[in-house]
């Protein structure tokens, strides 16, 4: 349970919609007032069954680095299916949780929810082999440049677009205009990209708003587009990036 330390503050939730409502929950039971404004959108590329289901036992391992990439490689599998596959590696507890929900379980999840560690964990524990790696059309390299390096196979399927939704700048004013917006959180490098692209530099950097962000990598793309960096989550989730929001708000006073 997360102390309701922020008490009326408003905090602007960035992430897509559908993602929107567990970090809104959070914000309420820590006392603050969640303004959704959605800065991405996600668009189904392919059917990956159609693509895939008959050649996935050639690979020995699927790796997934979001909660995305599991919804739109699995939406039109066949149930049945789903106890043909491959050994699974993931990155995150909500990539976990998303996995769950289609009855799979994790095989090698690491500490630490960055692609950068799930690599290290792979070729650590694991022998070359061949890897399929579902992915968005904006997902970074460095899986496919890590495990390749390493001597690995590594096939890589974009399974969905990230967009910028078409009302997007149209909210994000009224949302300032209506609301007095304390706190502004990203969960995305995507997000930083968007929310920049979208306001003038110099409301961007007015000195009430705080900055927070779900992780370091969303906090470095926010770094080189400018943006300041006030709050940085040590656990990349949902509530780590709340519970580091309320100890910074505690330690302000």
């Amino acid at each position: 349970m997360i102390a309701p330390v922020l008490k009326g503050k408003g905090v602007l939730i960035t992430r897509a919609k559908e993602q929107a409502s567990s970090l809104s929950r959070l914000i309420e039971e820590a006392g603050g007032v969640p303004i959704e404004v959605p800065l991405l959108s996600f668009i189904k590329t392919m059917d990956v069954y159609e693509e895939v289901g008959a050649s996935i036992q050639s690979y020995e391992w699927i790796v997934f680095t979001s909660a995305n990439a599991v919804r739109f490689f699995f939406n039109t599998w066949p149930r049945q299916e789903l106890k043909k596959l491959p050994s699974i590696a993931a990155v995150g507890s909500s990539t976990q949780r998303e996995l769950s929900r289609y009855g799979i379980s994790v095989d090698l999840m690491p500490n630490e929810y960055v692609a950068e560690s799930l690599v290290e964990t792979m070729v650590k524990r694991l022998k070359p082999c061949r890897v399929l790696f579902p992915k968005g059309n904006l997902a970074r390299p460095t899986v496919k440049v890590g495990l390749e390096t390493n001597g690995f196979i590594v096939d890589e399927m974009t399974v969905y677009e990230t967009k910028r939704p078409l009302e997007a700048k149209v909210m994000l004013c009224e949302a300032f205009q209506k609301h007095r917006i304390e706190i502004i959180t990203f969960t995305s490098p995507s997000a930083v990209d968007h929310f920049v692209t979208l306001l003038d530099r110099e409301f961007i950097l007015h000195e009430h708003l705080l900055y927070a962000y779900i992780g370091p990598i969303a906090a470095a793309r926010a770094k080189q587009r400018g943006l300041p960096v006030h709050i940085v989550a040590k656990t990349y989730t949902g509530e780590g990036l709340v519970n580091a929001i309320c100890d910074f708000v505690k330690e302000d006073g």
